[in-house]
Formats: C-alpha cells, sequence, structure tokens
C-alpha cells in the first residue's frame, strides 16, 4: 500500500493547505477548481504524490511518455517565484462537475465552508491530455475533508475576500459613518483592490520521469 489511501479508483491525499477554492461555482471554463500547498519538509505527502503519478505512468502510459514540468500538476513554488509557495509544492485540481465535502467528523458541510487556508484531505484522480501538440497530466477533483478550519485572519491573508462579512462589518455604526462620502463618490487615491488568482504556469520544461 502506497502513502495514500487508494479507494474506488481515486486516491485520498494527507492533509494539505487548500490556497485557492472555486467549488460553489464553476469558473470561466466551466470547471471547479482548488489548488493546495504542502512544504517540502513534508516528505511523506510529496513521496506520495510522486508514487500516484509513478504508478499512473507505468500502467496506463508507454515507456517513451515524457512529462515535462510544465505538463504536470505539481509545481515548485520556488521555481514559480511567488512568495506564497516558499519552500512548498503546491498543486492544482479540477473538475467540471461539483464536488461535495464533509467536516473533521465525516459530516456533511455546504461546499461554500470551504475556504483558503482551510487543513483538507481531496479524493482526486489522475488523467492524460493531450492539446496542440502537448501532452500531459492533471488531478482530477473529488470529493473533500476539512481535517482543520483556518481562522479568518489565516483564510483572508490569501485574498479573495475570504473573510465574513460579520468580521468585516463587526463594531461599525451606520450612524457614525460620514454620509458626505457617497456623496462624493471613493475617497482619492483608493482603487478597487485585487482578487486573488490561482497561480500562473510559467511553462517551464522539466526532466523526465516524474519533474519534481
Amino acid at each position: 500500500m502506497g502513502i495514500f489511501l487508494e479507494k474506488n479508483g481515486q486516491y485520498m491525499t494527507r492533509p494539505i493547505q487548500a490556497t485557492f477554492v472555486r467549488l460553489d461555482s464553476p469558473d470561466q471554463s466551466g470547471k471547479f477548481a482548488l489548488t493546495a500547498r504542502i512544504s517540502k519538509k513534508d516528505e511523506d505527502t510529496v513521496t506520495g504524490f510522486r508514487e500516484c503519478i509513478s504508478a499512473y505512468m507505468k500502467e496506463h502510459l508507454p515507456p517513451s511518455f515524457k512529462l515535462a514540468y510544465a505538463n504536470q500538476p505539481v509545481k515548485d513554488g520556488d521555481l514559480e517565484g511567488n512568495p506564497k509557495y516558499e519552500n512548498c509544492f503546491y498543486i492544482n485540481f479540477k473538475s467540471q462537475y461539483p464536488v461535495t465535502a464533509v467536516d473533521v467528523n465525516n459530516k456533511a458541510i455546504d461546499i461554500a465552508q470551504v475556504k483558503r487556508g482551510d487543513e483538507v484531505r481531496v479524493f482526486f484522480n489522475i488523467y492524460k491530455w493531450d492539446y496542440q501538440g502537448k501532452e500531459g497530466l492533471s488531478f482530477g477533483l473529488g470529493n473533500i475533508k476539512v481535517t482543520k478550519s483556518a481562522s479568518d485572519e489565516v483564510a483572508s491573508s490569501f485574498g479573495g475576500g475570504s473573510r465574513s462579512a460579520e468580521a468585516d462589518f463587526a463594531d461599525v455604526e451606520e450612524k457614525d459613518l460620514d454620509s458626505q462620502y457617497f456623496d462624493t463618490g471613493t475617497p482619492a487615491g483608493d482603487s478597487e483592490p485585487a482578487m486573488g488568482a490561482p497561480p500562473a504556469d510559467p511553462g517551464m520544461d522539466g526532466d523526465d520521469g516524474v519533474p519534481f
């Protein structure tokens, strides 16, 4: 048996930290998505992903198949240059179908409750794709278990408006607001903050085999 539990053709990860979630509605491409990070010091989890990819390649692909770094779902945060993923790998999971979630006690929860910063276990499958002369592997997103819910502070540190409305408007009394604000529009110097987005793939090539 490998590090990750295998069940019904899927693997279940060890606990990993969600850094981007798009689960309650699909994105523009019609996909539901979750990105998670793992510390490079977490050798068991890193090895678990390597084992899954290696097993899939041996079972389903010819020896001549070459897996480039740019065309596989586990990315090296230090190579990508994103401070959020320093000393970490990050993993992209996607699904064309909605997924469901449970809490640490295996009780069903609303999928909208899964947020950035949460510690989660993810069921996933591996599939091969071909596009415009390139071929690679991706992880299909399955159901999710939240093993540890992130605080509002941790969730908001990943961007994307993870804080609750209750937290944002706490201690803000309507009577104390300056009514002139609404007459003059947005105060000078303010601008709309950038919303969070999944990490970009720089398209770098890697070695043969499992390139991480």
